[in-house]
């Protein structure tokens, strides 16, 4: 019995309009999205070979280490091929970087403008359409599965073949989530085609076998909006209120949730700043200073001539003030590190209530 169910799902959404609408979206999205970063990994490989030339240069002709510890070492970090696939922090980490006995720091290689107005859009990568896109689908497809079913007196004499209620739903669950991940898989290898035959790029075992989680993961995802949205078909009367409380979840858990936990976790426990550690480490250093001179007061140089000389007295040239000096730093950025710490777990437990969150971190 659960079989025909799966069938009678699958055989009722493959001729309905919106099966038809899905895939020609999964079709163009999806390939389209995977060619335009496939171009964009290789734009970032062409100029990663030529940052690495160069710095290997720079670093072969200078002269001395201590030269090399003061001036800095540059590198270069390579793109990441799965940024194909989800850029996350790529963007972020990609680039020349030099490390000097003071500092790390990430220079620019190349025109220093960026347009800010790239950064008010989201990457359409694939993390990003199954985090969007295949939600959605998800609850179109499932929000009137029940009730549909239920206006059009058909539940009732499915019930009454023998068939439980769990059985019913198990199977409409199974045959709607086949028809889902069709068009999503479908998308997927014409990206892999296109990938392969126009710009050239293959990927090893490990890599598929990494690509393959990232794409487990957001099948795990698409089946936990399938049930979501056969729970919202559950407790509506009718198809219409089931699309209306659907799209309304929709735009509570895939828009509106990961915004509001990032502001939320930030408000209880605000995320402290480097640049503030910093000025606080000086001005800690500085009242130090200041409280250790007036504590010992000045101090007495005899002079060659037999006259004296007072100057205040340097704490921080002796090894005990220095010692406490340096106990106090240490205290101040353990609790720093502490602050960061707690700011962290909040955003990622507040960030776990919303599936698509949840995804992103997967990506």
């Amino acid at each position: 019995m659960l079989r025909t169910i799966i069938k009678k799902e699958i055989l009722t959404n493959i001729q309905t309009f919106r099966f038809v609408v899905s895939m020609l979206l999964c079709l163009l999205l999806i390939p389209t999205s995977m060619f335009v970063f496939g171009k964009r990994y290789q734009h970032a490989v062409e100029i990663y070979d030529v940052n690495r030339r160069i710095h290997e240069h720079e670093n072969e002709t200078r002269p001395h280490t201590w030269f090399r510890m003061v001036a800095g070492i540059k590198f270069a970090h390579p793109p990441e091929k799965l940024g194909i696939f989800a850029s996350g922090l790529d963007d972020h980490m990609t680039g020349s970087y030099k490390v000097s006995l003071f500092n790390v720091l990430k220079t620019g290689e190349g025109p220093s403008f960026k347009n800010p107005l790239r950064s008010l859009f989201p990457k359409p990568d694939l993390l990003s359409l199954f985090t969007i896109l295949g939600s959605l689908l998800a609850l179109l497809f499932l929000h009137d599965t029940v009730c549909g079913e239920r206006v059009n007196r058909t539940l009732a004499q499915t019930l009454s073949n023998g068939v439980s209620r769990g059985i019913l739903l198990l199977g409409q669950f199974i045959g709607n989530f086949i028809i889902i991940i069709i068009p999503f898989l479908a998308g997927i290898l014409a990206g892999f085609l296109l990938l392969a035959l126009l710009l050239n790029i293959s990927f090893g075992l490990a890599e598929c076998l990494r690509i393959a989680g990232f794409v487990m993961a957001g099948l795990v995802y698409l089946g936990l909006f399938c049930c979501l949205g056969l729970l919202i078909s559950v407790i509506s009367q009718r198809p219409g209120t089931a699309l209306v409380i659907s799209l309304a979840v929709w735009c509570l858990v895939v828009i509106l949730m990961p915004g509001l936990s990032t502001m939320i976790s930030r408000s209880i426990v605000p995320m402290p700043s480097a640049e503030l550690m910093e000025a606080e480490k000086t001005y800690l250093a500085q009242e130090y200073e200041i409280t250790e001179e007036v504590r010992v007061g000045m101090k007495t140089f005899t002079r060659p001539n037999g006259g004296t000389m007072h100057t205040p007295h340097n704490p921080l040239g002796s090894r005990e003030g220095r010692g406490t000096l340096l106990s106090l730093l240490m205290r101040r950025e353990e609790a720093f590190e502490q602050n960061i710490n707690k700011s962290e777990f909040l955003l990622k437990a507040f960030s776990r209530l919303s599936p698509s969150s949840s995804l992103i971190s997967i990506g």
